[in-house]
C-alpha cells in the first residue's frame, strides 16, 4: 500500500461495494494486505431461532466439518467474543479442554493455526465476530506481532461491517450537529480526545460528551466504526 494513502481511505473502498461478492472480494484483498491468508465473518441478529449469517474464506471442507460437528458450541473463540468486547490473539493455551483441543487440531489439518478474533456490538441487538487466520506454524513472536497489528485490524473490521449491514439494511441517515461533524472529522484523521478539545477549544469532557452523542445517533459502540459509519453516509 502507497504511504500516501491512509488506512481509512483504502478500507472506505469497502463502502462503495454492491454485492455482497464484492465484498468478500475486497475484505480479502484488505486482509491479505495485513498479513493474513484467511478471514471469517459471523454476525446473528436477536431474532430467536435465526441462524447468524457467516461468510468466510475459510476452506470449505473445514467449514462443512466444523458446522457438522458444532464446533461453535465448544470454540473459545466464539465464547470469547460473545462474553467480551476485547481483540482475541490465538494460542494453542487457548484450547485447554477435551473438545476444544480437538477442535484445533483439526484445524491444523486444514493449515489454520494462528489468528485473531475480534467481537462485534452492533444496532438492532446484533452481534458477531470477524476472524483473521493465517496457516505454518505459530512462532515466538505471534503475538507480538498481532498486537502491533491491532489498530489497523480493529479499523478494517469496523468498515467491513458496516460495508455488510448497508448491503444487508441500507438506512436512513442520522442527523449530527456541525459540532458533532466537526468532533468526529478530527477523531477521523486519528486525533486523540485532548488533541480535538485543543482544536475545538472546548474541555475534554465535552468532546467526550460529543463523541457519545454520535455513537448513539449512529448505533454503533465505538469511536472506530462512528467513523466508518459516518464515511459510508457522506456525514464527513
Amino acid at each position: 500500500m502507497k504511504h500516501s494513502k491512509t488506512f481509512f481511505e483504502t478500507f472506505a473502498e469497502l463502502l462503495t461495494v454492491k454485492t455482497l461478492e464484492e465484498w468478500k472480494e475486497k475484505s480479502d484483498q484488505f486482509v491479505r494486505l495485513l498479513g493474513f491468508d484467511l478471514f471469517l465473518y459471523g454476525i446473528k441478529s436477536g431474532v430467536p431461532g435465526k441462524e447468524p449469517d457467516i461468510i468466510s474464506t475459510y476452506p470449505s471442507a473445514w467449514r462443512a466439518t466444523y458446522d457438522s460437528n458444532q464446533y461453535m458450541l465448544h470454540d473459545p473463540t466464539v465464547s470469547h467474543c460473545v462474553h467480551s468486547f476485547l481483540p482475541l490473539i490465538w494460542s494453542p493455551e487457548l484450547y485447554q479442554t477435551r473438545s476444544q483441543k480437538e477442535i484445533y487440531e483439526e484445524a491444523c489439518d486444514y493449515d489454520i493455526r494462528s489468528g485473531v478474533s475480534i467481537p462485534i456490538r452492533s444496532f438492532q441487538d446484533k452481534l458477531g465476530m470477524i476472524s483473521f487466520a493465517n496457516g505454518g506454524r505459530m512462532c515466538k513472536g505471534e503475538s507480538q506481532i498481532s498486537s502491533q497489528l491491532m489498530p489497523e485490524l480493529s479499523l478494517l473490521v469496523a468498515y467491513m461491517h458496516e460495508a455488510y449491514i448497508r448491503l444487508e439494511q441500507p438506512e436512513e441517515t442520522p442527523r449530527l450537529t456541525p459540532r458533532e461533524r466537526e468532533c468526529l472529522k478530527w477523531i477521523a484523521s486519528g486525533k486523540t480526545t485532548w488533541e480535538v478539545s485543543r482544536i475545538m477549544n472546548c474541555s475534554e469532557r465535552t468532546v467526550t460528551f460529543h463523541v457519545s452523542n454520535i455513537t448513539s445517533k449512529l448505533g454503533v459502540s465505538n469511536r472506530q466504526h462512528a467513523v466508518a459509519r459516518a464515511v459510508s453516509l457522506s456525514l464527513i
